[in-house]
C-alpha cells in the first residue's frame, strides 16, 4: 500500500456510461486506481446531473488528471475498437455496462480480451441487471 491509497498500482479502463457502472470506476480511483475513461465527446451524460462547485460536476470528478478517448458507439475511424484491444493489454481492469453482446460486437469479447491479457479483472454492471433478449 502507498500513500495514494491502496489501489496505487491498478490502471483501470472505463468504457461505460450513466450511473452504475462510472460510479464504481470513479471509486476505484478514490482508492488510488489510475482510471482512463473512454466517452462520448460530449461527455457522459451523468455530468449533466446536479449542479457544479467551481464549474465542476460533482458526479465523475475528483479531482485526478482525466484522459479521455472516443466512445466505441461512435462510427468508424471515431470507434477505438484497435486500441481498446491495446488499452486492454496495458490495465488491469476494465469497466464496461453495455447490453449483452455489445462488446462481442465491437471485437472485444471477453475471451478476446483475456487472450490479450490474461491477469484482466472484467466488471460488468448496470443499475438493473443485464437485459436479455429472449
Amino acid at each position: 500500500m502507498t500513500d495514494q491509497g491502496p489501489l496505487a498500482n491498478i490502471r483501470v479502463l472505463d468504457i461505460a456510461s450513466f450511473m452504475a457502472a462510472p460510479m464504481a470506476a470513479m471509486w476505484l480511483g478514490d482508492f488510488g486506481a489510475d482510471v482512463v475513461k473512454v466517452e462520448h465527446p460530449d461527455g457522459d451524460s451523468i455530468r449533466t446531473w446536479g449542479g457544479t462547485k467551481d464549474g465542476v460536476p460533482p458526479l465523475l470528478e475528483n479531482g485526478r488528471p482525466q484522459q479521455a478517448l472516443d466512445d466505441p458507439r461512435l462510427p468508424p475511424p471515431r470507434r477505438p475498437r484497435k486500441s481498446s484491444g491495446v488499452w486492454a493489454a496495458k490495465v488491469d481492469v476494465i469497466v464496461e455496462n453495455f447490453r449483452p453482446g455489445t462488446l462481442d460486437r465491437w471485437g472485444l469479447s471477453i475471451p478476446t480480451l483475456l487472450e490479450l491479457n490474461p491477469r484482466l479483472v472484467v466488471l460488468s454492471i448496470s443499475a438493473y441487471g443485464p437485459l436479455r433478449a429472449e
